[in-house]
């Protein structure tokens, strides 16, 4: 049987102990929002359905306070989470000032930060790259497919040859990188699925985190949905791409999350097995060990972090 690396498991090595990802919106916008790259951002895009911060308006500082407070006492290590919309989108010197707060809380052992191929200009990776000599840092870089002509449907405002270059820069840098792949985007079935593995599987990737495509309440993916234009994955045709996509990858990639969750009270529409995270999991794991996939013994991450 071949073992799943758990993004749990090696935090845990690294540290000795559970470490805990507490979710911060620094407040940045993205530049497929701003009209740098577009307006409206992708089109299945809404940050509020899958952060529990986004849009929240306070700041960073008070927002780690409380996921800390909120955390379950097994945890006395936390890794701050710039997770809502691109959080390499500013001056480095703003990070830079950021970043130093949240590491000076107690507890905080290094920084995570989600961020797209475009948000990341030489100066704010020579930034990074020091800060990576430091803390511990972890940056999740939005690649979703690495087809152009899916790139270009869904509004994603940057190219395939973009991600792999941001991977590249990110990689002499030194930097550790995990990808976000989305699983049955319009138009993608296994082909296309496995042309971005087998593409990743060639780049210097450290981790990946997984996401089913999910239709949001009010975003033009939404709209497209309601005439027809759009479908989404069954539990089962998900849970066969996402055993492709494991078996495509190197051993030794760190697998941060099997699926995405959500609820209708955070705008999902479909598919609703999204929010059965529970029993939708559990069939996952079920049927990866079908497949000949297992991993030890704690589950793969399934929350949103």
């Amino acid at each position: 049987m071949r073992l799943i690396r758990k993004y749990s498991t090696y935090l845990k090595e690294r540290f000795g102990e559970p470490v805990l990802k507490v979710p911060l919106d620094a407040g940045f916008t993205c530049p497929n929002r701003d009209g740098t790259r577009g307006r409206g951002g992708c089109s299945y895009c809404d940050n509020r359905a899958f952060s529990p911060v986004a849009g929240t308006g306070t700041p960073c500082l008070d927002q780690l306070r409380r996921g800390i407070l909120r955390a379950p006492r097994r945890f006395r290590r936390f890794i701050a989470y710039f997770q809502a919309y691109s959080g390499t989108y500013a001056e480095p010197e703003l990070l830079s000032r950021l970043h130093a707060e949240v590491l000076g809380v107690p507890g905080v052992i290094g920084i995570a930060i989600a961020t797209r191929p475009d948000c990341l200009s030489r100066e704010v990776i020579d930034y990074l790259s020091g800060l990576s000599r430091k803390t511990y840092l972890a940056v999740e870089l939005g690649v979703q497919t690495l087809v152009d002509r899916t790139l270009r449907t869904i509004c994603r405002g940057h190219t395939a040859a973009e991600s792999a270059a941001a991977l590249a820069h990110l990689e002499r840098a030194g930097i550790e990188v995990t990808v976000h792949c989305m699983l049955g985007l319009p138009g993608e079935g296994p082909a296309e699925a496995a042309f971005t593995m087998k593409t990743l599987a060639g780049l210097p990737v450290f981790g990946v985190k997984f996401h089913q495509l999910m239709i949001l309440a009010e975003t033009p993916l939404h709209q497209a949905y309601l005439r027809g234009e759009v479908a989404v994955l069954t539990l089962e045709d998900y849970a066969a791409l996402l055993a492709d996509s494991l078996q495509t990858l190197p051993e030794g990639v760190v697998v941060h999350r099997l699926l995405a969750d959500s609820s209708p009270a955070r705008g999902l529409v479909a598919p609703l097995w999204s929010c059965r995270k529970r029993s939708s999991l559990a069939y996952l794991e079920d049927y990866l060990r079908r497949r000949g996939l297992g991993y030890s013994n704690s589950r793969l991450q399934s929350n949103p972090g």
